[in-house]
Order: C-alpha cells, then structure tokens, then sequence
C-alpha cells in the first residue's frame, strides 16, 4: 500500500501544480525568489573614473554625492571624521555654527556614529553584533528595535556635508587636477577647487506666493513671516566665492581629504538685507580597509518597554458594581458574597 499512496500523493501534487493560474506562479515566484540586489551596493561595485570630474558635471556630483553606505562598501573599513563652521552675516544678528562628526566602520557592516552640532547637542550611535544603540546628548544607550534605517540615516546624515555643499555649488564648480598625494598611507589623485564664471546677484525676495499668515497670531505674525523669508532665502541663495582641495581615492573613489571654503549670498527683502554666507568644510577617510572590532556600550535600557493596562483599574474596588457592566450571580445555595464580574481584558495589540 505504500508505494501507492505515495504515487497517489505525488499525482495529486502534479495536477495541483499543473491548475495554477499565471497569478499564483507569478506570486509563488516573488514569494521564493531572493531579494533583488541593492541598488547602493551594485553602484559601489563600478569603477570612479576620477579624469571626468573636471569635465562632466552630473559625474562629478554623482561621484561626491555617494550615500555613506556606498562609501563604506568601497572603503571596506576605516575612519570618516568631518568639521563643518558655518558662518552667516547678516543684518538682524550673526549666526555661528559648528558641526563635527566620526564613523568608525568595518567590512561586518558595524559602525560606532557620533555627531555633534554646537557645544550641546550630540547623537552617538553603535551598531555592533546585529543590535543598533542610541543615545542623545548624554543620555542613556537604549536598543534600538529598528537598526536598518535608524544607522543608515543617522551615519549618512554625518556623512553628506560633502554631498549638500556640492549640490550648492556644482555648477559653479571647476576641478584641475593637481597630481598624485598620499593620505594615510592611500594613494589618491588631488584636485585644486575654484569657482568658474562670475558670482550672481540674489536679488531681493518677493511676497510669499501664499500671501502669507491666515490665521491671526499674537505677534501679528512676524515671527512666521521671518521663518518663512529665512527659508526663501535658503532656496534662493547664489554662490559667491569657493576655493580648496579635493583629494580622492585612486583604487575606490572615495574622498580621502576635503577642504574646502565657500560662500553664498542669501537674498532680503531689501538689497540692505542681503545676507553672506560662509561654509567652511573639512573632511577625511583614513584607516581604510583596516578592520577593527566595533565593541557596544557597556549597560543600554530597552527603547520601550509596554504593558496593558486595564479599562478601569478599580475594579477591584466596586465587587463588579460599575454601572453597565453584569453582577455575578451568588454562589450556589444563597451563601455568599456576589463575585464581583471579571473585568473584560483589552484587545490584543500588534506589538512590534
């Protein structure tokens, strides 16, 4: 019999198979295959042509506009450290502000994140062992239940000063190459940085094209108004001046030294009130390909920890009585005390 049970199973499994509708191959398909490649990661296997930078502008932004996680799929391993002073003159007061950062990674995709933006706020970061952990300031580590995007995000946010400034100024951007340097041992290719054509004016901004504040607001709403002008001004602002010295990776194309100083002017809404703008950035990648163990902090609280909490928690306290809900009936024979009706737990929640 058993031999023909088996045949009689395997027939079944054929004829089962052979009724499936495209759409349920197509699913099954999706459902079993492997994931498709990532994009990110299939980029950092192509090679930098480093001799088109001064020519191509789209290359030029796409090779200094990588994501950190391409950077660090070249690099394989190393030391990202960054300081960025940003300076503004402006009529209404000076803004002043300094902003410094470090990636330590290896080739296991762990990395210890730390960035800095004034003398008080900080955010420090650790993923090591498949576990991510945070802390603000100088807080307590927490675990995190969301490693992938939270280290992505926070590791290229320390990463893409080089990224934004040259989305400002790639325009404006004109690269000689220099010849060879050396950076901690890498040979790279250095590049002197300068500002090709002739510096625009701003202009002046105009009204909003909202019309600005519906709603009626204590200070009449100049405090949003001035936000609003800050932003437009941001947006509309023109390059002025840049100077400095790239020095890329000859093997990778990863930036191995970066210095570089440039200057935009923010328009006001007079030609009085045109702002300046000084960007003062300053960058290295050492250590590369030098693999070092990412140790995770000593004592970390877990980010959440949740609990039911039942609908009236005096319960307890009524023997059931609370209007609307049933009293239990006595107990058998008349002897007793009512019990008092179990309160009706609440609903199961998806916990993440």
């Amino acid at each position: 019999m058993g031999p023909y049970r088996r045949s009689a199973g395997l027939l079944v499994a054929v004829l089962l198979a052979a009724c499936q509708n495209p759409e349920d191959r197509a699913a099954k398909q999706r459902v079993f295959s492997p994931p498709p490649p990532d994009p990110v990661l299939e980029r950092a296997k192509e090679a930098v042509d480093l001799s088109k930078l001064p020519v191509d502008d789209a290359y030029r932004l796409r090779v200094l506009g990588m994501l950190f996680p391409e950077v660090r799929a070249r690099a394989g391993a190393g030391l990202f450290e960054v300081k960025e002073v940003l300076d503004v003159v402006r009529a209404g007061g000076n803004i002043h502000m300094e902003e410094t950062g470090r990636i330590r990674f290896n080739a296991r995709g762990e990395m210890d994140v730390e960035l800095r933006t004034g003398p008080v706020e900080a955010m420090q970061l650790i993923f090591a062992n498949e576990v991510l952990y945070l802390r603000n300031r100088s807080g307590s580590w927490r675990a995190s239940r969301d490693p992938a995007d939270e280290r992505h995000y926070w590791s290229d946010q320390t990463y893409a000063a080089l990224r934004t400034t040259t989305e400002m100024f790639n325009p404006v951007m004109e690269l000689k190459q220099k010849g060879p340097e050396t950076v901690d041992g890498r040979k790279g290719v250095a590049f002197d940085v300068s500002f090709k054509g002739a510096p625009k004016d701003p202009g002046v901004l105009g009204d909003p094209e909202d019309g600005g504040v519906g709603a009626r607001l204590p200070d009449g709403g100049a405090l949003f108004r001035a936000a609003q002008d800050r932003r437009r001004a941001y947006k509309g602002a023109e390059p002025q001046a840049l100077k400095g010295v790239l020095v890329l990776d000859e093997q990778t194309g990863v930036p191995l030294k970066v210095d570089l100083t440039a200057v935009m002017k923010l328009p006001g809404r007079k030609t009085t009130d045109v702002s300046t703008m000084t960007i003062v950035l300053q960058s290295t990648i050492t250590q590369v390909g030098k693999q070092v163990a990412i140790e995770p902090p000593g004592q970390a609280v877990e980010e959440i920890s949740r609990k039911r909490v039942p609908l009236n928690p005096l319960d307890f306290a009524d023997a059931g009585t609370t209007p609307g809900k049933p009293v239990a009936a006595p107990a058998a024979g008349g002897k007793g005390k009512p019990k008092p009706a179990e309160a009706t737990p609440p609903p199961e929640e998806d916990e993440e």
